[in-house]
């Protein structure tokens, strides 16, 4: 067992903090250039993503571009899946 297994606020902590980590990506675009900015959102998004994918395949020692990709393409269908979901219910996007 590691530390985080051993202690469970601090396992709070490190899911918390990712959390938080992963909400604020998508809101920097925004609050970067000052306006709604869904495009420029979706694009860093999917970049950081497959920079995130990359450094798993290094980490992992599997292939970084294949990592990359494969994270990519599951946020993006997560990104497309939330989209649907709000379209359904008739939230605006933008």
């Amino acid at each position: 067992e590691d530390g985080a297994e051993k202690n469970p606020v601090k396992s709070g902590i490190v899911v918390g903090a990712s959390a938080f980590a992963g909400s604020v990506i998508p809101l920097l675009p925004i609050v970067l250039l000052g306006k709604v900015a869904l495009i420029e959102t979706l694009i860093f998004s999917l970049a950081v993503l497959f920079i995130g994918g990359m450094l798993e395949g290094k980490l992992t020692m599997k292939s970084m571009i294949k990592s990359g990709i494969t994270i990519a393409f599951i946020g993006g269908l997560a990104a497309l899946g939330g989209f649907a979901v709000g379209w359904f219910f008739g939230t605006p996007v933008a």
